[in-house]
């Protein structure tokens, strides 16, 4: 199916129009190596996030773990 450009749609979006059972993943393929890498590390993040609170959990918990510990040579 050929691909769809609207004029009314913001620029940098794409379109498909298409029966599902009839496209392949080559379209979102070609739209994720058009974003900037920021755009896709938010969209992961989006996603686990999402995921993480499907499972009931708090988001708080996909923070870095911040432990601190001091290495330095012992006197003798």
């Amino acid at each position: 199916m050929p691909d769809h450009k609207d004029a009314k749609q913001p620029p940098g979006t794409m379109s498909r129009i298409g029966k599902i059972s009839e496209m392949d993943r080559s379209f979102d393929i070609v739209y994720w190596q058009s974003q900037p890498p920021a755009a896709r590390f938010a969209a992961v993040w989006e996603m686990t996030v999402f995921h993480h609170k499907l499972r009931k959990g708090d988001p708080d918990e996909l923070r870095l773990d911040r432990s601190a510990e001091k290495i330095g040579r012992r006197e003798r």
